[in-house]
């Protein structure tokens, strides 16, 4: 009788033991695969990002009924690399390759194409100069249109380098950078130029040269960008292959320029008509180069990695 009072106990003992050795086991299962997440990239790894900067300036916008927040532009985006001559895309694609876990391929490609359309009134002139109905407004004042167009692309390719093995990484590389672009402004004036009035009343008095008002300034062409690109910045792994990065870049680039064209009108007093003429501003083969951290405020982009 004690020998099966003994068996019960035993198997008792054994039954109560299994639920708690399978538990033990299941929290050891979900250690090791918290243990497992990887957060940094790692050898064969592909990435691709974006630039986060207009998303902040979407969101910006968004919550304070504002349609043109620039703390963005002025403050930690910095100023667009080649800034001053040519005018980036708004937003870009960058992709990454891991070669190994510190060393990787990286690439940047953006198009460009921006049409911009600027009204502005302007005293009517035949109606300052005639009699008038002073109850007409709309007869005081006209309209000028200027409208710009840009349209190219960049793209940029290069090694990057990466030191840390935890969620805040430091990233360094240098990209061979490609770029073309082509412009062309227009304008549509209110008041015309007639033997009369030689000189309208124009808004944008920078369109003037002497006594010829410009119609169109235009490249033939595009112009050429060519150059080397330095970056240096940090990637915080905000979750698993997840990352908010930081870059500030230098950079070394030639300009190639295509010819330059303005159409403009004007009165000719030797032939006592109004004329239009095309200049040529400059000539093919223009060559300048361009050095500095020209956006020292720095770029926001966030990377998913597979």
């Amino acid at each position: 009788m004690k020998r099966y009072l003994k068996s019960i106990a035993l198997a008792a003992a054994c039954g109560l033991a299994m639920p708690l050795c399978l538990c033990a086991q299941e929290q050891g299962d979900v250690t090791a695969t918290k243990a497992a997440k990887v957060y940094v990239p790692e050898q064969g790894d592909f990435a691709i990002g974006f630039d986060v900067t207009p998303v902040l300036r979407y969101v910006g916008n968004f919550f304070n009924g504002n349609t043109s927040n620039n703390a963005m532009d002025n403050g930690l985006q910095g100023s667009p690399a080649m800034g001053n001559v040519f005018q980036g895309p708004v937003a870009s694609i960058m992709a990454k390759y891991m070669i190994t876990d510190q060393l990787g391929l990286r690439a940047n490609i953006g198009l460009l194409n921006r049409n911009t359309h600027s009204q502005v009134y302007v005293p009517n002139d035949v109606y300052s100069q005639l009699p008038h109905d002073p109850d007409v407004a709309g007869d005081a004042r006209l309209i000028d249109h200027r409208t710009q167009k840009v349209s190219g692309g960049s793209i940029n390719i290069g090694p990057e380098w990466r030191v840390g093995k935890r969620r805040v990484q430091g990233v360094f590389g240098v990209d061979a950078m490609v770029a073309f672009q082509n412009t062309k402004t227009s304008y549509a004036w209110g008041n015309a130029l007639t033997d009369v009035n030689q000189h309208p009343t124009s808004s944008w008095q920078d369109a003037w040269q002497g006594n010829y008002r410009t119609l169109e300034h235009y490249n033939d062409g595009h112009n050429v960008y060519a150059g080397l690109l330095g970056h240096v910045g940090i990637e915080f792994f905000v979750a698993p292959k997840i990352s908010l990065g930081a870059e500030v870049n230098v950079n070394a680039y030639w300009q190639f320029g295509n010819q330059e064209y303005r159409k403009s009108e004007g009165f000719n007093t030797a032939t006592g008509l109004v004329e239009t003429r095309t200049d040529l501003v400059s000539p093919a083969g223009l060559k300048e180069f361009y050095f500095g951290t020209e956006n020292l405020g720095g770029c926001l982009y966030m990377m998913f990695y597979f």
